[in-house]
């Protein structure tokens, strides 16, 4: 696949007291995407350039799962690894990519710019009230599904598997305002 974002590199403690980091590299195909976690030494490779939005890479011995989302994501665990391809341009350049699979590659901008669209922002989360942190949708219509007789049902196509989404309603603060 080739690699069309790559997430700011974050760093944390370790309930061990240790530091951590973590970035994500999201690839896709004309087939879709994915989410390839990188974790502690695994994020060298990021932080020396070595891997860089645009490349077509390889992944091999990963280990695939879904997310809380219901996306695909990969780890590349102890055995795992990635490697550059050279670009035959056999992959859809990274704008058409973005295009043909809805993907998003916001821009980030200050809570305080914040206009009608899509934007990343970037700050602290200060709140998170009480709810049901697990949203149920209709796969066909994305509208909330009721519990009936011990099951879950769309008010439009009945009885179907949901799609889970997570919900956070909260407070997030970025030091230019509030939202």
């Amino acid at each position: 696949g080739r690699i069309f974002k790559i997430s700011n590199i974050n760093e944390f403690k370790k309930a061990d007291g240790s530091e951590g980091k973590v970035v994500n590299v999201s690839i896709a195909d004309e087939t879709g995407s994915l989410r390839l976690t990188l974790w502690n030494e695994q994020v060298s490779a990021v932080e020396e350039s070595q891997f860089k939005v645009g490349d077509v890479v390889q992944i091999f011995n990963g280990l695939m799962r879904q997310n809380v989302y219901g996306q695909l994501e990969i780890s590349l665990g102890k055995y795992g690894g990635m490697k550059i391809l050279d670009d035959t341009g056999f992959l859809p350049a990274v704008d058409a990519l973005l295009q043909n699979n809805n993907l998003r590659n916001y821009q980030r901008i200050n809570i305080e710019d914040l206009a009608i669209g899509n934007f990343e922002i970037r700050g602290t989360l200060m709140k998170i009230f009480p709810s049901e942190f697990i949203f149920k949708s209709c796969p066909a219509c994305n509208t909330s599904m009721k519990e009936s007789n011990g099951k879950l049902a769309c008010g439009k196509h009945g009885e179907v598997e949901p799609k889970l989404f997570l919900s956070i309603s909260s407070v997030f603060d970025d030091g230019t305002g509030d939202i």
